[in-house]
């Protein structure tokens, strides 16, 4: 048998910076309800490590994903996934990530 191959997808800027907003904006609600990643992993039944790497940008998310995030902090999408994405400048995304392991 041979092996398969396959092909590491590489993001676009445009990609990252969704992947980024959207994260800090997770971050903020959770925040907000004062839950910790742990407690918003265990209501969306994945890990809290998924949860870090949404909060820092490292991995998209989902529609579904998206929706039922959207759904245990009783906001509208909108919230997590804001209209005017392409209005914030990097600089005021990078300077909002996390540093480490909060």
């Amino acid at each position: 048998m041979s092996k398969r191959s396959y092909k590491s997808y590489v993001k676009t800027p445009e990609e990252n910076k969704v992947n980024k907003i959207v994260g800090l904006n997770i971050r903020d609600q959770r925040i907000k309800h004062r839950w910790t990643q742990t407690q918003l992993a265990e209501r969306l039944g994945i890990t809290f490590q998924q949860i870090g790497k949404y909060e820092k940008g490292q991995n998209g998310l989902s529609a579904s994903r998206l929706l039922q995030i959207s759904k245990h902090f009783n906001v509208p999408n909108h919230i997590i996934l804001p209209d005017n994405i392409y209005d914030k400048n990097d600089e005021e995304i990078i300077m909002k990530l996390p540093q480490g392991g909060e």
